[in-house]
């Protein structure tokens, strides 16, 4: 299993708690995982890119479960020694076609969906890139962890989660600008999630938040927190709905 960031870790977990070859069973991260329960299994934390393009070119395993698209167009390479499957699983259920890049996973051999719509569209995408990627019909079991969930006591201001997903022009526009100037300071909190690849091409985006007054919300999203979500393309929306 491939934990890219903390943000698909409750995404990935149901997956792999569902493993019951704990001693088979290896976690690659990026990052220090936060699940304890993760914990029981194999961890291997990889600081460096260049050791994760050279671990996964040298792979050797029967089956690689992620939830990392633009698979082989990243450090995130497929192994020369070809034995190995690769299967996606979704950390979205909105459109594979809207929301991701043309080659998102026109490279792995089975692709999770989570619906009727997803599983057309890699129908689509298999055809059109003449590819053999197996659909893997499958409930999106992030909405059914309870562990996401936390109870905790509203504050008399309404929370604001402002939440964009990347790609889009939304930051460029000064939308989150425009929302704050409407909205009476004294009625509300508002936090803004970047997407983490908005942060990535944009380096001086926190600091821009920050200067105008926002709060960011990081890591693992406690919806519980929040009364009111603003969003876009982004499938949080459905999780928030929970």
């Amino acid at each position: 299993f491939f934990f890219e960031n903390i943000f698909i870790e409750n995404h990935l977990a149901p997956y792999i708690k569902k493993n019951k070859s704990i001693n088979e069973t290896v976690i690659i991260s990026l990052y220090e995982i936060q699940n304890n329960d993760l914990k029981e299994f194999k961890i291997f934390q990889v600081k460096h890119l260049f050791f994760l393009n050279l671990f996964f070119l040298l792979l050797k395993i029967k089956f690689c479960y992620s939830s990392t698209p633009d698979f082989d167009n990243s450090a995130f390479k497929k192994s020369v020694f070809k034995k190995t499957k690769y299967i996606y699983i979704q950390h979205s259920p909105l459109s594979l076609c809207k929301i991701y890049r043309d080659n998102a996973f026109t490279n792995f051999d089975v692709v999770q969906v989570v619906n009727s719509f997803q599983k057309n569209d890699l129908i689509n995408i298999s055809k059109i890139k003449n590819k053999k990627i197996k659909p893997w019909c499958g409930n999106y079991l992030f909405l059914k962890n309870e562990n996401i969930l936390h109870h905790i006591k509203k504050e008399e201001k309404k929370n604001i989660l402002i939440a964009p997903t990347w790609g889009t022009d939304f930051f460029d526009l000064n939308i989150h600008l425009d929302i704050k100037k409407n909205l009476d300071s004294k009625k509300y909190n508002i936090f803004v999630r970047p997407h983490l690849m908005t942060k990535l091409k944009n380096k001086t985006l926190i600091n821009d938040l920050i200067k105008n007054k926002f709060q960011i919300d990081d890591g693992i999203i406690n919806f519980e927190k929040f009364d009111i979500l603003i969003t876009d393309w982004s499938g949080i929306y459905i999780e928030f709905s929970k």
